[in-house]
């Protein structure tokens, strides 16, 4: 009882909760709200509509249907379903708020970069309302909820269970190595999202290539933390399975050694047997990658390079037949 008093619901995992259970119908149902929130907006204020705008709400429907997914793969595996699933500790909720305005920190930094690149003054649009305020107020959210997300996933909020050291054979670790590759999932996931919505924001941002670069790299990052978080926490395990396999075999050397000095003639091949033993528990990888992963995560990563170089040619190419 205590420790279900001590749980609590995200704001926005109670969100994910009110979405259907199909994540293709979450994401059109939370893409067409912040869609028709933006053009309302600027049909209100009889502001034009931009592009960027929808390249934004690509990445707040990532950020929002994300979740869903993750608990879905974890409820696959331990049998929870709805409300349980979500529910997260207290203290991770509230060191979450320090995350989320990190991250929109960082959100209004990069804007104002971005505005600084245009030509525009430093802070000069903030104390008006003009066409470009609703993508200042979705940026900002965006902020927050990934500043949030990378600190949930961090804490392992969305981590299916991890088996029990006990129950690990380090002489066939492949179901763990694969527990901790799972993330190249979602660095691809994230990857095409910011291929996809970089064909909309970046044909209308029309900056040098350094902030692109910087945006480019910020991505990266995220990716690299997607694939990292369930690596680190593999490793870990891992580490911990073979510290604890050596203090168990360090006495049973010593007592082999003992024997065989003792010239005791039946204990000299056990001797032998525990010493390769031993090498063969310290030589396990402790992480999960092999050279497919990582040659992988390195294509996922040509994605939205892809996407930009593509986007720039076509452009330029339209640019070529109507003049």
């Amino acid at each position: 009882m205590e420790k279900a008093a001590e749980l609590r619901l995200a704001w926005e995992h109670k969100l994910v909760l009110l979405l259907p259970q199909s994540l293709y119908m979450g994401a059109i149902y939370v893409g067409a709200f912040f869609c028709i929130c933006y053009a309302g907006f600027q049909w209100f204020f009889d502001f034009p509509v931009e592009s960027s705008a929808f390249g934004i709400i690509v990445f707040l429907i990532a950020v929002v249907v994300l979740p869903a997914y993750f608990f879905d793969q974890r409820n696959q595996q331990d049998g929870q379903t709805g409300h349980r699933s979500f529910l997260i500790p207290l203290e991770v909720v509230r060191a979450s708020r320090i995350a989320g305005v990190v991250g929109c920190l960082i959100s209004l930094a990069l804007w104002e970069l971005i505005q600084v690149s245009q030509g525009n003054g430093f802070l000069s649009h903030w104390a008006d309302l003009y066409a470009g305020t609703a993508i200042i107020a979705m940026f900002v959210l965006l902020g927050w909820l990934t500043g949030r997300g990378a600190f949930f996933s961090y804490r392992g909020v969305w981590d299916k269970p991890f088996p029990e050291i006990s129950t690990i054979n380090l002489l066939d670790l492949e179901n763990i190595y694969h527990m901790g590759r799972k993330g190249l999932g979602g660095a691809l996931i994230w990857f095409i999202v910011v291929a996809f919505a970089g064909l909309l924001i970046l044909p209308t941002v029309n900056t040098g290539l350094w902030l692109v670069i910087i945006i480019f790299v910020i991505n990266a990052g995220i990716g690299l933390m997607f694939l990292l978080v369930p690596a680190q926490k593999v490793r870990n395990l891992i580490r911990r399975a073979k510290l604890e396999e050596m203090t168990r075999l360090d006495p049973m050397l010593i007592q082999a050694r003992d024997d065989a000095l003792a010239d005791t003639s039946s204990t000299t091949g056990r001797l032998s047997d525990l010493f390769v033993y031993k090498n063969q528990i310290q030589a396990i990888p402790e992480w999960p990658f092999n050279y497919s992963t990582l040659v992988r995560f390195s294509l996922y990563l040509l994605i939205p390079i892809f996407s930009m170089v593509g986007g720039a040619l076509v452009e330029r190419l339209i640019e070529l037949v109507l003049d």
